[in-house]
């Protein structure tokens, strides 16, 4: 019996169900690591199957900002959500939100009967284009120009922050460091969002990538891939940020946090182990991210939120 398992054995017969009420951001994408790591895209599918069946098992909600292509996670967490309806083991409509930034849920629209069908296991949350930004509302913006990205970076932003008041906790698995289309990587700005919010995090860093750096980034090691001079080698993401920092945008929009790559870095490592809040001791953490095992990577996260489950935010 693995790990997970053994965590899990008070869940038989659907009673007892240690996590009923946590709702859990599921923050992964495919990491740059992974071949050298000796995984490959199936081995992070597998990862997610497992880490949505052992939460959903356990009463939890999953959270995740993502579209809706065919092979995309969305639909991988639709399908163990709605394996999980078959069998009686969870409450329909109840178990995934799935959270689609501006414009994305103008383009990828899914069938009245396909929708009809997700509805039984999902809730979409369509976070609408933020209000200072002067653009066509109802018509699809391509991310092809430095103004144009601007939106789409914003708008990632505004999914992550009402995907943030969602949750009561988050899991990084994974994750893209360059060729995104958000104000920073991924991963980091939604570690960032729930640190910022006081949202347990579980970096898990055995498959490398944004989550793995976030976690050097804990660890005081400043890592390269958080960093101006690495990112700004991409010349659409500087101009885009070039955008991000003109005194017009900034008083335009009010509140809007500058791009700040040593601001970033510095509040990681500020944080610390002692700031992830998540139930897990120091050395739990190192093992959480450095195992490349998945049942061991869940049964810490299950273990960290059994013993949170007193004190949840919401």
């Amino acid at each position: 019996m693995s790990p997970a398992t053994r965590l899990s054995t008070r869940t038989a017969g659907g009673a007892g169900l240690l996590l009923s009420g946590w709702r859990v951001g599921i923050s992964v994408s495919e990491s740059p690591d992974m071949e050298k790591l000796g995984f490959g895209g199936v081995h992070l599918e597998d990862a997610i199957v497992e880490f949505a069946r052992f939460l959903l098992a356990n009463g939890a909600a999953l959270a995740y900002g993502g579209d809706l292509r065919a092979r995309g996670f969305t639909k991988i967490l639709f399908q163990v959500a709605e394996a999980y309806n078959r069998a009686g083991r969870s409450r329909r409509g109840e178990r995934i939100a799935d959270f689609l930034a501006w414009p994305l849920h103008l383009k990828k629209k899914l069938p009245d009967s396909e929708r009809a069908m997700w509805n039984l296991s999902a809730r979409f949350h369509e976070v609408p284009l933020p209000l200072d930004l002067k653009v066509a509302r109802k018509t699809y913006l391509e991310p092809d120009s430095p103004e144009n990205r601007y939106v789409w970076a914003r708008s990632l932003t505004a999914m992550r922050e009402d995907m943030n008041r969602y949750i009561n906790a988050r899991v990084l698995l994974g994750g893209k460091v360059t060729g995104f289309l958000g104000k920073y990587p991924g991963l980091a700005e939604e570690a960032y969002l729930a640190l910022r919010g006081g949202i347990p995090l579980y970096p898990a860093g055995g498959f490398g990538g944004c989550a793995k750096a976030v976690i050097d980034a804990l660890l005081g090691r400043r890592p390269e891939t958080l960093s101006e001079a690495l990112q700004f080698k991409n010349r659409d993401y500087a101009t885009m940020i070039a955008v991000y920092r003109d005194p017009i945008t900034v008083s335009a929009a009010s509140g809007l946090e500058p791009v700040d790559y040593d601001g970033l870095a510095r509040f990681f490592e500020d944080k610390g182990i002692a700031g992830l809040n998540n139930g897990l001791s120091v050395a739990e953490n190192k093992r959480l991210f450095e195992t490349i095992h998945v049942p061991e990577m869940i049964a810490l996260v299950l273990k960290g939120l059994r013993s949170l489950e007193g004190g949840k935010k919401r």
